[in-house]
């Protein structure tokens, strides 16, 4: 960032920004080079790595947010997760277009996911305002409930979902298999993307970051 700003002269976060971008190129594009080439250890190596663009989302997040509100980032994640995800459906065999999707979804759960977390700070800071109760302990156990139910109903519903269309792990899979596949790494993760950025909208916590932490003082 420093030779972002001082030798190139441009604005402050903006290698952060041009290195949260050229990480998920290169792994963009590892993805699908081990893909074209069938390396497929090598293939799920990357793609278990996509996540790491969480990191430098974590330190651009707090500026964007100061920028444009915690509730507008909140909806721009979850619209990009559902939307690429839908247009994943769409390309069909189009590898390439395949990965630029799942490096969208992956950059759109990032986005999202560390925005509540932001959130949640805020919120309980604000509430100990207002209240000069400081729910830290309650409304991290709630968060982490509710995170823990989902990994446990998504670990149910998979497989019941995987179970009905008939899908055989090591057999070939025929059109009901994949069509239930298709429903569980696409559909409803897309659906349930949506559904959170129409929630979002609904989020009324103040904006104004520097306003907040000067009633908060």
């Amino acid at each position: 960032d420093l030779f972002f700003v001082n030798t190139l002269g441009l604005p402050v976060n903006s290698g952060m920004v041009f290195f949260a971008l050229a990480l998920l190129a290169a792994l963009g594009f590892g993805v699908y080079k081990s893909h074209k080439k069938g390396r497929v250890i090598l293939n799920t190596i990357l793609l278990s790595l996509t996540p790491l663009a969480a990191v430098p989302c974590a330190f651009i997040l707090p500026v964007i947010a100061g920028r444009i509100g915690m509730r507008n980032i909140l909806i721009c994640g979850h619209t990009l997760v559902g939307l690429s995800l839908i247009v994943t459906a769409a390309a069909g065999k189009n590898t390439g277009l395949v990965v630029i999707c799942g490096a969208l979804t992956s950059l759109g759960w990032c986005i999202s996911t560390g925005m509540i977390f932001v959130i949640l700070s805020q919120l309980i800071d604000w509430s100990e305002q207002e209240s000069g109760f400081r729910p830290q302990g309650v409304m991290t156990s709630w968060m982490t409930f509710f995170m823990k139910a989902g990994t446990a109903a998504a670990g149910y519903v998979v497989p019941l979902i995987l179970k009905w269309g008939g899908y055989v792990a090591g057999s070939r899979a025929d059109e009901q298999a994949l069509q239930a596949v298709r429903m569980n790494y696409i559909w409803i993760p897309a659906v349930l993307a949506l559904c959170m950025a129409a929630l979002s909208m609904t989020f009324r916590l103040p904006e104004n970051t520097a306003e907040r932490e000067d009633d908060m003082r």
